[in-house]
């Protein structure tokens, strides 16, 4: 049997829908084929995964008597065995896809909730400033919310004007023991003119007289040279 062949007959050992046969031919092949096997280890894993990720529903009786019905036809007639293995893959690869988005759904929920509780475990500790718009952008603002014990901050952007490609917002921290001002990092802004940005390493030894953002070119300047977006103190 070809490579593709010994695949095929993973994905259905995968779901269990593999023969005696065909599984003894798969853990042949596979006892010697590394690259068959590594394929089918994550074939297997995959599945387990999907199995461990979706919520469980119950069929009707009928299904089970159905599909064993279906599946003894098959087998009584050689000439359906392969249009089956492939059916049998390509359910496997959308199982998996759905699979996939389940968990990348699940991961960017994780992170929402990792960020809520993060936000929220600092908010009692924290000092807040807020941003305001300045003529070129009156109704933009921010909010900053200052972590001094951490020394960081989390900044919330609202109502900017879209940056175009070649330029970034840079956010500035103007400190009472230096007269420069302190780049503390770029972003870009979403349709909405929204972004959020976490600032770390912040100079808790010295009073923060104020905070600005102007528009740079893209990555960021060593010095302010664009007109003030925002500005608070």
């Amino acid at each position: 049997m070809t490579h593709e062949e010994i695949q095929q007959l993973a994905a259905l050992d995968a779901i269990g829908a593999a023969t005696a046969d065909e599984v003894a031919e798969l853990r042949r092949h596979l006892a010697t084929c590394d690259d068959c096997r590594r394929a089918a280890d994550e074939l297997n894993e995959s599945a387990a995964l999907l199995a461990l990720g979706v919520d469980p529903v119950t069929p009707p009786p009928r299904v089970k008597e159905n599909l064993l019905r279906d599946v003894g036809r098959a087998s009584a007639r050689p000439a359906l065995q392969w249009w089956l293995a492939a059916a049998a893959a390509l359910f496997l690869v959308l199982f998996l896809w759905t699979a996939s988005q389940l968990s990348d759904a699940r991961r960017q929920v994780a992170q929402l909730k990792s960020d809520r509780d993060k936000l929220s475990a600092i908010l009692n500790t924290s000092h807040v400033i807020q941003l305001a718009g300045q003529e070129i952008a009156p109704r933009a603002s921010a909010n900053v919310f200052l972590d001094p014990s951490q020394r960081r901050a989390f900044v919330f952007f609202h109502g900017l004007p879209l940056n175009a490609q070649d330029k970034s917002y840079q956010l500035w921290i103007i400190r009472a023991d230096q007269v420069a001002p302190q780049s503390a990092g770029v972003f870009n802004v979403d349709a909405n003119g929204n972004a959020s940005l976490e600032v770390r390493n912040l100079p808790v030894d010295t009073m923060i007289k104020a905070l600005a953002v102007t528009l740079e070119p893209r990555g960021g300047v060593k010095a302010p040279t664009g007109q003030k977006y925002l500005v608070g103190s």
